[in-house]
């Protein structure tokens, strides 16, 4: 199984230059699918 890459967690390329809009967006879309409420 190996190791759980953080990019592929929040579904963004590897790279130094983050789209930060886009992390925030998809961290939102996650928190709500796991969130119980």
């Amino acid at each position: 199984m190996g190791t759980p890459c953080h990019f592929a967690l929040f579904d963004l390329q590897p790279d130094f230059r983050l789209d930060l809009d886009q992390l925030a967006a998809r961290y939102r879309e996650l928190a709500r699918a796991v969130h119980p409420d």
